[in-house]
């Protein structure tokens, strides 16, 4: 398999607790092989027109990694108004959750997971998209004994702008 990447900023991401490299080609995400021969080992197939960002989900330094050994996640966002959240593992992601809150063209995805309890059982996650339609939308997630699958995301905040524009980057700490 062969494919080049979209000419989008954030068409390409390389991390997660897998440390490992995808990116958008045309309505697709394709994940590569960490081992030589550096190659798209699949891709995966779920948004109706060009994605322009792709984002695994990372964690604050205070979340051991090993955590997500058995379940990963990354993000993407798309033309056709949507951002998806892709579960998986290894090879193997899945569309999870589908996000349709943007009017328009979805041009950036930003998330991270937080562990903000006393007792380190609960994880929470923030994502944030921004659209063309000048607005960035606020989701949040609240997983107990950090089951990703065990809740969804909700959207929390909408905010929108005055003026014609939108983000060119967003970014969690």
């Amino acid at each position: 398999i062969s494919a080049g990447c979209n000419r989008s900023p954030k068409a390409l991401d390389w991390g997660g607790p897998q440390t490992k490299l995808i990116y958008a080609i045309s309505r697709s995400i394709a994940l590569m092989n960490d081992e030589e021969p550096f190659q798209i080992r699949c891709t995966f197939n779920k948004h109706t027109d060009v994605v322009n960002c792709v984002r695994w989900i990372t964690s604050n330094n205070f979340i051991d990694d090993s955590l997500f050994k058995n379940s990963n996640e990354f993000l993407s966002a798309s033309k056709d108004k949507t951002v998806i959240v892709w579960q998986g593992k290894d090879y193997i992601y899945e569309p999870f959750q589908i996000l349709d809150g943007h009017k328009n063209n979805v041009t950036i995805v930003e998330a991270m997971y937080f562990d903000e309890s006393n007792d380190k059982k609960m994880l929470n996650t923030y994502l944030a998209s921004a659209s063309v339609d000048s607005s960035i939308n606020i989701w949040s997630r609240h997983c107990e004994n950090y089951n990703l699958k065990s809740s969804r995301f909700s959207l929390e905040q909408t905010i929108s702008c005055k003026s014609n524009g939108f983000a060119l980057a967003l970014k969690f700490y």
